[in-house]
Parts: structure tokens; C-alpha cells; sequence
């Protein structure tokens, strides 16, 4: 499946109460999840596509350490719905459509050749599929591969 990329800011945060629109998104302090601690990335990218950047302070390198960080702050972080949709209530935030098109992150499940006919791969792979899907939510694209 695919998962679009969606803004999370904490509530009450003073620029991002109803809207993320792209003047607020790149003047605001973002929070790049990045697993060898880089400042730049995907986001980033497509902002120079457009001769733009914006503002990154901190770097984290999980989505709900990334998170976290944004719950207790005035910085925001861009990162796949499906994850900030799972933790927005718990930690107060809210949610928004990111204001630039970025390609979607593609979740895929694959198995060595090995375990095609292994029933315990094959349930394991429905479980996983099944999961993932209810946790897409209402912008997944899931595309079922056999």
C-alpha cells in the first residue's frame, strides 16, 4: 500500500490552527526524522524542486521520537499519515495535509522464494497485509501482490 504524507503540529500551536498553508509550512521549525541523523530529506527535496527550503532544528531518528517532539513544541514534522494518525490523539496533534506533493511512501511485504508455500508465511503475510490496511486509513492505496 501507500501512504501520503501528512503535517503534524501540536494543538494550540499559534500558526497551524485550521490550516497548513506552503507560506506558514516553510517558514515553521521542522522536526526531520532521519535514522543516521541527516538534515535534509525527502521533504526537502521536493521543496528545491521548487526553489524553496525551510527550517529544520532537529533531527530524530524514529517517527514517534519525532513525534514527541512536536507535542511538547511549536516545530512540526512531516512524516506518512498512517503514523501520525495512530499517535495524533494520544499526543495531542493535530493533522494536515502536506501543502507540497511528495511521492508517496510505498509499504511493501516481501518473502524469500523459499517460503512461497510455507502456510505460516502466507498467514503471517495476510496479518501483516490485514493490519496495515486498517491502519492506512482513508488515504491508503493498498495493491495486493501474489
Amino acid at each position: 500500500w501507500q501512504d501520503d504524507y501528512w503535517v503534524a503540529a501540536r494543538k494550540g500551536h499559534p500558526t497551524f490552527r485550521s490550516a497548513c498553508g506552503l507560506s506558514d509550512y516553510i517558514k515553521a521549525r521542522h522536526v526531520l526524522i532521519s535514522l543516521n541523523g541527516d538534515l535534509s530529506g525527502i521533504v526537502d527535496s521536493a521543496l528545491a524542486r521548487r526553489n524553496l527550503s525551510r527550517q529544520v532544528v532537529a533531527a530524530a531518528p524514529y517517527f514517534l521520537t519525532g513525534l514527541s517532539i512536536v507535542s511538547c513544541s511549536d516545530a512540526v514534522a512531516t512524516m506518512p499519515g498512517s503514523i501520525a494518525r495512530a499517535h495524533a490523539a494520544q499526543l495531542g496533534l493535530k493533522l494536515f495535509p502536506c501543502p507540497i506533493a511528495i511521492r508517496p511512501l510505498t509499504v511493501s511485504l516481501i518473502s524469500h522464494s523459499r517460503t512461497q508455500g510455507d502456510p505460516f508465511t502466507a498467514w503471517f503475510a495476510e496479518l501483516v497485509a490485514s493490519v496495515s490496511s486498517s491502519k492506512a486509513g482513508p488515504n491508503k492505496r493498498r495493491r495486493a501482490k501474489r
